[in-house]
């Protein structure tokens, strides 16, 4: 029961491991496909446009403004790959995780399933010695059965016994006193 309840709750998290991964592989393309775009974009206009828009200033001040905008647009591209790599990190590790969730899961099952057949066989040997036992018990119970009815038997032969020898006390007791009252002297006592 420990075991089949410890699977459940690895199956809930493992679970909980694979929305996180889908989440984070949803991010991870779509991520990608911007900076696809992004990439395709800069690669058709190329440095000519950085260049156009250097060469079309019309005063220092304009100048700078571009190269501002192009230092933020730098900077938005890196921040763009910076976060898509970390999200390919993100997703990785997610899915490290999950598969080591999943493999520890399988051992648990695996656990489970021994254990489970090393109870069954222990309850089988059990069930076999009960069936022994009962077997010896009902033996035992006939043995005794017969024992008791030989007991019986063998007591009242003893009854028997002990009742002829009674009678015979007695009638030797009445033949002496008939022969005390007669004066004659049993032929036991001469």
């Amino acid at each position: 029961d420990i075991l089949s309840s410890d699977i459940n709750d690895k199956e809930g998290q493992i679970q909980e491991v694979q929305v996180q991964y889908d989440d984070a592989k949803a991010k991870e393309e779509a991520q990608h496909t911007a900076m696809k775009k992004r990439i395709k974009f800069m690669y058709e206009k190329g440095d000519r446009t950085y260049l156009e828009l250097f060469l079309q200033s019309q005063s220092i001040s304009d100048l700078i403004n571009k190269v501002d905008f192009v230092e933020k647009l730098y900077e938005y591209d890196r921040k763009l790959l910076l976060d898509y790599q970390q999200t390919k990190e993100e997703v990785l590790e997610l899915k490290t995780s999950l598969e080591n969730e999943k493999a520890e899961m399988e051992e648990m099952q695996a656990d489970y399933l021994s254990q489970s057949d090393s109870l069954q066989a222990m309850i089988d040997e059990k069930q076999n010695s009960m069936e022994d036992f009962e077997a010896q018990l009902t033996a035992a119970k006939k043995q005794a059965s017969a024992y008791q009815t030989e007991i019986k038997a063998q007591a009242a032969v003893i009854k028997k016994l002990e009742a002829e020898e009674a009678a015979r006390k007695k009638a030797e007791e009445e033949a002496r006193k008939k022969a005390d009252m007669a004066g004659i002297k049993p032929a036991s006592e001469a």
